[in-house]
């Protein structure tokens, strides 16, 4: 599942956001956002977790994990933090910004599944890929399903943080 999250981060676009006044409150962890998400999306929030890995092509977002590796976020640089520092990585950091989510409906992954289905014809391609990616599809249309069941949403959701602020815990020790 850690595959198909960091595969869906890269293949979804990123969508504009809206601050909201709350920023300073409570600090949370990865789980807690994760476990609250949907009633946040929109707001300020500041999160800390383990910096786990640095976009390699300007540091314009990172990881955070919370207390395993089924609990990840993205956060990305807003315009005006426009980058990470790449020394963050590895590191426990505290990042605030707005909550944001990404939607992953069922037309998306049909439209997905279509272009592996062509990308395959004629002998070119990867089959071995596209078998997996269309694994990786099938575990989203299962879960979609199971929220359709349990939330009545027809889709899954992906959430991020819009980062404007963003600093290593132990650079607050120096302080």
């Amino acid at each position: 599942m850690k595959h198909l999250f960091i595969l869906l981060l890269a293949a979804l676009s990123v969508t504009a956001c809206n601050r909201t006044g709350n920023a300073g409150n409570e600090t949370l962890t990865v789980d807690e956002l994760l476990a609250t998400a949907d009633a946040l999306i929109g707001d300020t929030v500041r999160v800390e977790g383990l910096c786990v890995s640095t976009c390699g092509h300007g540091s314009t977002h990172i990881t955070l994990m919370g207390s395993d590796t089924t609990q990840m976020v993205e956060a990305l640089a807003d315009e005006h933090m426009q980058s990470f520092d790449p020394m963050i990585s590895n590191r426990t950091v505290a990042v605030e910004g707005v909550v944001a989510e990404q939607r992953v409906e069922l037309p998306f992954l049909d439209d997905w599944e279509m272009r592996l289905d062509a990308s395959i014809e004629g002998g070119k391609g990867n089959p071995e890929a596209v078998a997996m990616l269309k694994d990786q599809i099938r575990e989203l249309r299962d879960s979609i399903t199971s929220r359709r069941a349990r939330e009545g949403k027809e889709y899954w959701s992906i959430y991020r943080i819009e980062t404007f602020a963003c600093h290593a815990i132990d650079d607050e020790a120096g302080r």
